[in-house]
């Protein structure tokens, strides 16, 4: 294995350059891809193009959603050249599958992949379930979540609360943890989180499901906690917002008690 992950036998470095110009990290991903091919035989680009996407999947290897799209696009064709009206079709965006896109993502740990979804979500469903990988995919306030942060997914967050939170206790319930990981040791997040208008919304949302759900009085306790925990502005915030009486009137759980002790 070389510096950058390429096995001595691939000889080929078109495959890595066709995997990165596609928009995968030249250092990480696309090197570990190129492992992945080769562990199969596949060592060229005209291989990857005869191997075809489903060869890929019964081998095991499953590309990104846009890579495949951008492959299938590059794929030597017998047929005539394309015409002007053809290539801009080529432009068009793909169709979007949100939760295929979004497990990928989160399984490669991607801000950009989950956010993406996050801000393409066009229902109460797609928004939690990017909201809990935004959760899944920080990191305790270490780049992701700054990353994260620099994304928009603060206010993309608190526009599921806005849009979905009233109607759906799931929505709200992610959109709570998502907003806790973000503020965690970070205090530039706070300081989005606090000029969108998060505390207001994790009051409202923890008001509204707290009292009636475990799994929301858990996920509006934990907002509630880290808000306070992290900035003194978000818990000033809290406060006048009445996240004391939204906390005390909420079902037992893990944080209750350590939301209320942030906040006193």
């Amino acid at each position: 294995m070389s510096e950058h992950g390429l096995s001595p036998f691939n000889a080929d470095h078109r495959l890595l350059r066709l995997l990165v110009d596609a928009g995968l990290d030249e250092t990480i991903d696309a090197p570990r891809y190129v492992d992945l091919l080769n562990a199969i035989g596949i060592t060229t680009v005209e291989a990857l193009h005869s191997k075809g996407e489903a060869g890929l999947r019964d081998a095991g290897i499953t590309l990104p959603l846009h890579i495949r799209a951008i492959l299938k696009a590059a794929a030597p064709s017998e047929k005539r050249a394309a015409s002007p009206s053809d290539q801009r079709m080529l432009l068009k965006p793909m169709p979007f599958d949100a939760m295929e896109e979004l497990a990928l993502a989160q399984d490669e740990r991607d801000v950009d992949g989950v956010t993406r979804v996050l801000q393409r979500a066009v229902n109460a469903n797609v928004a939690a379930k990017a909201c809990e990988a935004v959760s899944y995919v920080c990191d305790y306030g270490g780049p992701r979540t700054t990353m994260f942060g620099a994304s928009g997914a603060c206010e993309l967050v608190v526009d599921v609360f806005k849009r979905w939170g009233a109607a759906s206790e799931e929505a709200a319930r992610m959109a709570c943890y998502a907003v806790g990981e973000l503020a965690y040791d970070s205090p530039s997040n706070c300081e989005r989180l606090l000029a969108c208008g998060a505390c207001e919304l994790v009051v409202d949302a923890l008001t509204r499901w707290g009292a009636g759900s475990d799994d929301a009085a858990r996920g509006g306790c934990y907002a509630v906690y880290r808000f306070a925990r992290d900035s003194p502005a978000l818990k000033s915030r809290l406060l006048r917002a009445g996240a004391v009486e939204a906390v005390t009137a909420a079902r037992e759980n893990y944080f209750k008690a350590q939301a209320l002790a942030a906040l006193a």
